[in-house]
This record gives structure tokens, C-alpha cells and sequence, in this order.
């Protein structure tokens, strides 16, 4: 198992600066404002409650169309 399969296996925690700022690190940064907003506005209605990395980054791209970035894949 790589680290990139151990990260996405875990729970995002919304309480927790640097899991916003790692996934939204991941991503180039024209998409990292609108990012943030859709993580902090799914936080305050409890939609990312129990999620791992991996639901996290399938819900961006859902909801954003922004693709999960090749090196989370990997």
C-alpha cells in the first residue's frame, strides 16, 4: 500500500486546518478558492461528516468537474 492509498483511506476531518490545506493542495491553484468554499460550506452542513480523503476528492470532482489529481490516484 502506498502513502497516497493510505491518505485517501482516512477520515477527513473538518475541525482540522492542514486536511483542507492538503487537499486543496492538491490541485492547481485556479481551482483552490472554489475548492475551499465547497469544503467549508459542506462542513458547516455536516455533509463531509465520516468521509474519507478519497469520498472527499470523488465529491470535488462531482460537484465541480475539477478530475482527482493524477498523483492522489497513483
Amino acid at each position: 500500500m502506498n502513502s497516497n492509498q493510505i491518505q485517501t483511506d482516512s477520515l477527513f476531518d473538518c475541525h482540522e486546518k492542514y486536511e483542507f490545506e492538503y487537499i486543496i493542495g492538491t490541485y492547481s491553484y485556479d481551482k483552490q478558492n472554489s475548492i475551499s468554499n465547497l469544503l467549508r460550506n459542506a462542513c458547516n452542513n455536516g455533509e463531509l461528516d465520516s468521509l474519507t480523503y478519497q469520498e472527499i476528492y470523488e465529491l470535488i470532482e462531482n460537484k465541480l468537474g475539477y478530475a482527482i489529481p493524477a498523483k492522489i490516484q497513483e
